[in-house]
């Protein structure tokens, strides 16, 4: 009976077993199937990544071609070559001068310059600081890769205030915070070697210069002042000359110191001629043409010559000497003769001393003297380079001056009256300070 009983028991477990483990074996069926649906959706994913990846290196090797030719070719943006292309200078300035003549507080401006404005054209003011100098020049050169190219250099300052008129006549401005485009031109290099500028550029005329860091001393000298233009508004060509060393510049302008706008619709011609050694140069220079306004009879001529010596890696001189002669309808033709030597010894990398002296001869009255008459003028500079940028300069500077006939009434003294002048010379010193950056 008991085996009966089991036998029965068992077949009814059986019964009741199978509709349990074909559920279950549906369950596992069904999640198997899942699983498969969710290993081809990733499947799937990682198809579309490992697409998307290859396609990312693929990009990225074509970004690395492109940068390394870039880099083996020089930049091929417009805008970046132009941006390299262009150099960037400049400079500031300042300076104190005291006139010992101690004029008084009502002439201290313009007390520098003496009657006819013929000293200081650029420190003029006495017994006073002055911010000389904020000078930018900016160039894109020219060479057989880049032919053309532009210069442009703009002052402001006390020069800024003085350059508009050149060499400020007696009574011109006395200057302050101006702004002036001392040159702006385009320049072109042709297929034979001739340099082509337009514009408005620095005279070739003369020695010194405007821009302060350029000269030996800190003061402009007399032939710089009375004999020679600044700049000039036209057309230059300039190049080299078959000869070795030989160098040669033609220019048609507007006037001979004026600049722009002339009174008449005559104009000049300037040229240039020179030879350079190893340590030696020679140039003659010339400008011929109107200076009168409203008249294009009246002729002006410059005879410039320019010897430049470096005897030693220290010590370097030149000499400029400068003929003039003003042909005008009034038949007494003023004329005027002027030279000056000059020379800087460096004693060391940091410090140097500097000369200048000069003679002008005024022939019947070119500058505006009552009759002819004789100026002279030394000065002496001393240099220190505080840094690589900031120099510090002193100068005294001496003038006297002669006048036939009359009285030497050349410049101010102490309690002169305006328009009196009562002193027959003058000293001056001074101190400048120039940061170049």
């Amino acid at each position: 009976m008991l085996r009966g009983f089991s036998i029965g028991f068992l077949a009814a477990l059986g019964l009741v077993s199978l509709p349990l483990a074909a559920s279950a074996a549906d369950d596992v069926e069904a999640r198997l199937q899942e699983m498969q649906e969710r290993m081809n959706e990733l499947e799937a994913r990682l198809e579309v990544t490992t697409d998307e990846l290859a396609l990312a290196n693929e990009r990225l090797g074509e970004q690395r071609t492109i940068l390394e030719k870039a880099a083996q070719a020089g930049p091929s943006s417009g805008l970046a070559a132009f941006l390299e292309s262009i150099e960037v200078d400049g400079w500031v300035a300042a300076s104190y001068w005291y006139n010992f003549n101690d004029p008084a507080n009502s002439r201290l401006v313009g007390a520098n310059v003496g009657t006819v404005g013929q000293a200081h054209p650029f420190t003029p003011d006495a017994n006073q600081f002055s911010f000389d100098q904020l000078w930018f020049v900016i160039e894109r050169p020219v060479d057989e890769e880049n032919r053309a190219g532009f210069m442009a250099e703009i002052a402001f300052g006390k020069t800024a205030g003085l350059l508009p008129n050149g060499n400020t006549p007696v009574g011109g401005p006395a200057g302050g915070n101006n702004l002036y485009l001392n040159s702006a031109y385009v320049q072109y290099l042709t297929d034979w070697g001739i340099t082509v500028k337009a514009g408005k550029f620095g005279t070739l005329i003369g020695a010194e210069v405007a821009q302060a860091p350029a000269n030996f001393n800190i003061s402009r000298g007399l032939v710089y002042n009375l004999l020679q233009p600044i700049d000039h508004v036209g057309v230059m060509a300039s190049g080299d000359l078959p000869a070795e060393g030989w160098d040669w510049a033609f220019a048609v302008v507007n006037d001979v110191f004026a600049t722009q706008p002339t009174l008449n619709d005559g104009k000049a011609v300037m040229g240039h001629i020179g030879y350079a050694a190893n340590n030696w140069s020679a140039n003659l220079n010339a400008i011929w043409g109107t200076d009168t306004p409203g008249n294009d009879d009246d002729k002006f001529a410059i005879i410039d010559v320019l010897l430049t010596w470096d005897p030693s890696e220290r010590l370097s001189m030149w000499l400029n000497a400068d003929y003039v002669i003003d042909d005008n309808d009034g038949g007494s033709d003023p004329s005027a003769f002027g030279v000056a030597v000059a020379g800087r010894y460096a004693w060391n990398d940091r410090l140097g001393t500097a000369l200048r002296l000069e003679y002008v001869a005024d022939d019947r009255a070119a500058f505006g003297f009552p009759d002819e008459a004789s100026l002279w003028s030394v000065t002496a500079t001393v240099d220190y380079a505080v840094t690589e940028h900031l120099t510090l300069k002193g100068e005294v500077r001496h003038d006297k001056g002669q006048v036939d006939k009359n009285r030497d009434r050349l410049y101010i003294s102490d309690g002169d009256l305006p328009g009196v002048y009562s002193k027959g010379n003058q000293t001056v010193v001074g101190a400048q300070v120039i940061y170049n950056f």
